[in-house]
């Protein structure tokens, strides 16, 4: 739009390069997990500029296409990957971001990689840790966790799995509850349905544990 001076509003071009950047997504939004990049890409592109009558119409008109595609791209994903969408969340820990385990020699901290999201180098140090120490749960666990982010969930449960066979240990419930999630994205519900009957009522995973089953309960029947 040309303003009356005769210039184009640099911020009325960005928004139009954003606009396309945005629709073009439209497609990937509707699959599987591509509506949280989406949601993410419109709040970027209108809500970080200032108001103005025709930014609002913009936006209101990107709101109901939003609301169109949330309701498309939810129903468009199986039931059992929504579950998973729904309950899954990556493992966090604050005292990650400080420690100084893993790198005793100079070499790069696999811990804070992990708390970083840098999962793709967090997951090749971790690995190396674990095939030197099988008996460091830690880094077995957040390897598992780093193979899911990665969307290599064959690995992830592997790793998960010789956490549960092990003895007791610090991470038992942690990879309980994420291994069933894993098999409620591949549809396998008695399974996922064992593992997180195992969750017991101290955990912090109990609450949600509960809820899940209620929703594997629901789509047995």
């Amino acid at each position: 739009m040309r303003k009356k001076d005769g210039k184009y509003n640099s911020m009325d071009n960005q928004l139009n390069q954003d606009e396309k950047e945005l629709f073009g997504r439209v497609e990937r939004a509707v699959k599987e997990d591509g509506l949280i990049q989406f949601e993410k890409k419109v709040k970027q592109t209108f809500y970080a500029k200032r108001s103005n009558s025709q930014l609002i119409a913009k936006i209101a008109a990107v709101c109901i296409a939003l609301v169109c595609l949330s309701a498309l791209a939810y129903y468009s994903v199986p039931v059992h990957k929504r579950l998973f969408n729904s309950y899954y969340q990556p493992y966090e820990d604050q005292t990650l971001k400080d420690s100084y385990r893993g790198n005793e020699h100079g070499e790069e901290n696999a811990y804070k990689l992990y708390a970083s999201k840098n999962y793709e180098k967090a997951s090749t140090i971790l690995l190396e840790t674990t095939k030197a120490k099988p008996s460091d749960f830690e880094a077995r666990f957040l390897l598992a966790i780093s193979f899911i982010e990665l969307k290599k969930y064959q690995e992830a449960e592997m790793h998960l799995q010789i956490l549960l066979d092990a003895p007791l240990n610090f991470y038992t419930d942690d990879a309980l509850w994420y291994q069933a999630l894993l098999h409620v994205r591949k549809k396998e519900f008695p399974l996922a349905k064992k593992l997180a009957s195992s969750i017991g009522t101290s955990s912090v995973y109990y609450g949600a544990s509960q809820k899940l089953l209620q929703k594997i309960g629901s789509n047995q029947q």
